[in-house]
């Protein structure tokens, strides 16, 4: 979902540009919700969150190459996390950030 809301920033005739930017949105906002579901699932604990969620979601980020969709999708990933969660993010993404 991620790689088509990137697309949709570029695609299309100018004079559709309003309608791509609502659906931009739309989409935007459906994969913010399933970061949520994702920090709230059952049977996500700690270890499978670190091992296995976190990397691939940071992973999708880094892979996106498109500044405002990483912005977005950091400040998704920080809001919807539980705080054991946060812990473990900020020891993965702290270190590489410096």
């Amino acid at each position: 979902m991620n790689k088509l809301w990137v697309r949709m920033q570029h695609q299309g005739p100018q004079r559709l540009k309003e309608k791509r930017e609502k659906e931009r949105n739309e989409l935007r906002d459906l994969v913010g919700k399933n970061l949520l579901v994702l920090s709230q699932l059952e049977g996500v604990d700690l270890e499978l969150y670190q091992k296995t969620v976190l990397p691939w979601v940071l992973e999708q980020v880094v892979n996106c190459k498109d500044e405002i969709a990483q912005t977005y999708l950091m400040d998704a990933v920080v809001q919807v996390m539980r705080r054991d969660q946060k812990r473990v993010c900020d020891q993965k993404i702290v270190p590489r950030a410096t």
